[in-house]
């Protein structure tokens, strides 16, 4: 985990908070083929960040000190946003019948007061979500791999271009 997880990474840590699992359990909740799901285990492993006991996996909470600051430090949960959504731009433009992302863009003008109305649906969007996180539905059901991703924001395009440039 040298410069962060790899979102499938962090998807079998959000698997495994849900208490310890076996591979097979593993694969089904994550949605991840068992080779691979080996491989990233073994990379977690390594890492000190997964355990395995018997023919199980839990995270290692005895030396959770040593590894929770990595895996969700500024740097790499940015890491993982620009995975999440770089997958999502790429997922958006696929030419498939039937479509599991829904991404809009609009580049627009907005008044003063049309601005404050746009900021009040955001708080109403993000008070949503928030209680959809609070009292989930049917979410002991459900595999890990089946929650939504959700994005929502705006900025200046002046501001989006400037920063743009300093990246390159």
């Amino acid at each position: 985990m040298k410069d962060g997880l790899l979102l499938v990474e962090r998807l079998i840590l959000e698997s495994l908070q849900d208490g310890k699992k076996n591979i097979d359990e593993l694969a089904y909740d994550t949605g991840i083929k068992k080779s691979l799901l080996v491989s990233l285990l073994s990379n977690l492993f390594n890492d000190h960040i997964v355990v395995k006991k018997g023919g199980s996996y839990d995270l290692n909470y005895e030396n959770k000190k040593d590894w929770l600051y990595r895996v969700n430090s500024k740097e790499s949960v940015k890491g993982e946003v620009k995975e999440l959504f770089l997958s999502m731009v790429n997922q958006h433009f696929e030419e498939l019948e039937y479509r599991s992302c829904g991404l809009k863009m609009k580049k627009i003008y907005v008044s003063q007061r049309d601005e404050k109305i746009l900021h009040a649906h955001f708080r109403n969007l993000e008070e949503f979500v928030e209680n959809l996180e609070k009292y989930p539905v049917e979410s002991n059901d459900q595999p890990t791999h089946a929650k939504k991703v959700i994005f929502w924001g705006q900025s200046d395009y002046g501001a989006l271009i400037e920063n743009s440039l300093i990246a390159c």
